[in-house]
C-alpha cells in the first residue's frame, strides 16, 4: 500500500479519523503481518506517484518475464 504521508505523520495524528494514532500504527503493522501487504511510507502525493509507477513498472517487467519463461517450456513463440 503506497501511502501519501510519512510515518511520523501517522504517529503524532496527522490524518483525518478519530482514531488514536497508537491504534492507528499498530492496524497498521498488524494489517502487514496478516496479510503481507507491505506499507510504503512516500511522504507526500509526488513520491508516492514515483513509488507507485516505479513499483508497477517492475511488476510489470517481472510478468513479462515470468510468461516467456512459461511460453518457451511449453514450446511457443513469444
Amino acid at each position: 500500500m503506497v501511502i501519501e504521508a510519512s510515518f511520523q505523520d501517522m504517529a503524532e495524528g496527522r490524518y483525518r479519523s478519530r482514531m488514536k494514532p497508537h491504534a492507528a500504527l499498530q492496524s497498521v503493522l498488524a494489517f502487514t503481518v496478516r496479510y503481507g501487504c507491505p506499507f510504503i511510507w512516500c511522504g507526500n502525493r509526488a513520491g508516492a506517484e514515483y513509488a507507485t509507477y516505479h513499483l508497477l513498472r517492475h511488476y510489470l517487467r517481472e510478468a513479462q518475464e515470468r510468461l516467456r519463461a512459461v511460453l518457451k517450456a511449453h514450446g511457443s513463440a513469444a
